[in-house]
């Protein structure tokens, strides 16, 4: 089993809220990997959740540790850097 872990820092304006939350749960549930996400503070939560993802209350600047885990734990991973790259805009 692949497991990749990649650190991001959350460079849209208004953080991980709800649209951009979605936007995360979209990309992450396109693959069978596991994929958790780890604030600054220790707090967790499964991506493929947009409630979780929300309660991290990640802000603007906010680093985030992205782990997958699976046999596309690479892919998923690229992905959803790209997802951050944007700042979560022109997500389709």
């Amino acid at each position: 089993m692949i497991k990749v872990i990649k650190e991001f820092i959350v460079e849209n304006e208004n953080g991980l809220h709800a649209r951009p939350s979605a936007s995360f749960v979209k990309i992450a549930n396109e693959f069978q990997s596991h994929i958790e996400i780890i604030n600054e503070n220790g707090d967790f939560a499964n991506g493929k959740s947009i409630l979780g993802i929300m309660c991290l209350c990640a802000s603007n600047g906010d680093k985030l540790k992205v782990i997958a885990e699976g046999h596309d734990a690479n892919d998923a991973i690229f992905a959803l850097e790209n997802l951050f790259k944007n700042k979560f805009e022109n997500v389709t």
